[in-house]
C-alpha cells in the first residue's frame, strides 16, 4: 500500500458517510491491484450521549474475477440455471456471471481488440462487456437474451 492511500477520500466511502447506509459501490479500478471491482460498504456508529456518532465505514472488495468464480462455482454445473449480475444503468455492463465469461478485459489504448500483455500496463485500458456483448459459453447469448 502506498502512504498516500487514505480511503476517506474514495468515492464508496464517501457516498456510505453522506448516505449513512449500507451500498454497493460502481465499478471501479482498484487501488492496489488496478483489477477492476466493486466495494460492500456500511457505516460504522458509536453512541454518544444517546446519540448514534458516524465514526468511520467498514468495506469489502469484490473483484470481478472473484465474483466470477464464485459464481461459476455455484451455479455453473447447473443446466437451467445462470446467473448474470449487470449494473442497474445502461448500458447495464457486466459485473459477474456463472458461465465464467470475463465482464471486462485488458487491452492497448492504441489498439482495443488487442490484449494487454505483461510489461505493457502502462499502456492499457479495461474494455467492459454490456450483456449482449458475451459470446464465451454458450448460454451467454440465453443470458443476453433474458436481461434485453
Amino acid at each position: 500500500r502506498s502512504r498516500n492511500y487514505d480511503p476517506r477520500w474514495r468515492t464508496w466511502y464517501e457516498e456510505t458517510k453522506y448516505h449513512q447506509k449500507s451500498m454497493w459501490s460502481k465499478p471501479y479500478p482498484f487501488y492496489s491491484t488496478f483489477q477492476i471491482g466493486i466495494t460492500y460498504s456500511t457505516p460504522i456508529y458509536s453512541i454518544e450521549d444517546g446519540k448514534r456518532i458516524f465514526k468511520g465505514t467498514l468495506a469489502v472488495d469484490y473483484t470481478f474475477e472473484v465474483l466470477r468464480n464464485f459464481l461459476k462455482e455455484e451455479y455453473g454445473d447447473l443446466n437451467r440455471i445462470s446467473v448474470l449480475i449487470c449494473e442497474e444503468s445502461n448500458p447495464y455492463y457486466v459485473i459477474g456471471s456463472s458461465t465464467g465469461t470475463k465482464a471486462a478485459k485488458s487491452v492497448l489504448l492504441s489498439d482495443l481488440s488487442t490484449p494487454c500483455t505483461a510489461g505493457a500496463e502502462n499502456k492499457c485500458t479495461l474494455v467492459r462487456a454490456a450483456p449482449y456483448e458475451l459470446f464465451e459459453h454458450p448460454m451467454d447469448l440465453t443470458l443476453a437474451r433474458a436481461h434485453s
